[in-house]
């Protein structure tokens, strides 16, 4: 059972949940309704963009708004969930349309933490998200609070995609409890050296063979609760201080073989 260390806060970490029909090895988007669109339609766009700037900027945008349309979604019955996925992201899509290249810009910006801003004129909600690779971080209303799980090292020691399972449930479970629509975790980087300011965070330990087990069954556990997952910091990112300033020299093939496989 994966066990919490609560600090502050109401959510109900290291409570085991009943067993759910989660794929342990790959990301199964199903509980998500019509947020399990938004990564395919996203990549579909990109693609087709042909990295052509104005339509990435749509591609993002697009990206934010399906994800905004779903803003309380729940998991859905498979037996609806075509039909609330297509009508997501006709509304999706028909909101783009309408929208400015100002208004475009504006939106992806955000709002400075890892919130996304609403569009009050055409009827799409603010989504809020939670920091957390580990437990989610309320930040909410002026607080700073939460809860602390094992650390991702802790996880990677198991061997045991089923753990990453409890994990991920115990997480998704907070974030909907607090009133986020998404977490900023699982964290995937690998643990190449002890004095990482995140390596408490990553559930790789020393081997991408072992993350790429154990991060799909962190991922499914987040989204089973109608919250989605955030992966994160999951390529050379070996040094937290001056991060964004850093030149990182690593070899292609270490790149390839190991931080990218």
């Amino acid at each position: 059972m994966i066990r919490a260390r609560k600090i502050v806060g109401t959510g109900e970490g290291g409570q085991l949940f009943p067993e759910e029909n989660i794929k342990q090895y790959s990301v199964n988007n199903d509980a998500l309704g019509p947020c399990n669109c938004v990564g395919r339609q996203l990549i579909k766009m990109v693609l087709e963009s042909n990295m052509n700037k104005r339509k990435m900027i749509g591609a993002h945008s697009a990206l934010a708004l399906l994800a905004l349309a779903v803003s309380q979604v729940h998991a859905a019955d498979p037996t609806v969930q075509q039909g609330r996925e297509d009508r997501a992201e006709k509304a999706a899509q028909k909101t783009l349309a309408k929208m400015t290249m100002e208004e475009k810009l504006a939106y992806i910006g955000g709002t400075g933490g890892w919130d996304v801003k609403p569009l009050t004129n055409y009827g799409v909600p603010q989504i809020h998200g939670a920091d957390g690779g580990v437990g989610v971080r309320y930040t909410s209303e002026g607080n700073d609070q939460g809860v602390v799980y094992p650390s991702g090292p802790n996880l990677a020691a198991t061997f045991n995609p089923r753990r990453a399972i409890d994990l991920g449930r115990a997480l998704g479970y907070d974030t909907a409890t607090g009133g986020y629509q998404f977490i900023t975790g699982p964290g995937v980087n690998l643990y190449r050296m002890p004095y990482g300011g995140r390596a408490f965070e990553y559930l790789s330990g020393e081997d991408p063979f072992l993350g790429a087990s154990l991060a799909p069954g962190v991922i499914n556990g987040i989204q089973s609760r109608g919250v989605w997952a955030n992966a994160k910091h999951y390529a050379a990112n070996d040094q937290e201080s001056n991060r964004f300033n850093l030149d990182q020299k690593m070899p292609e093939r270490v790149l390839r073989e190991e931080s990218e496989r």
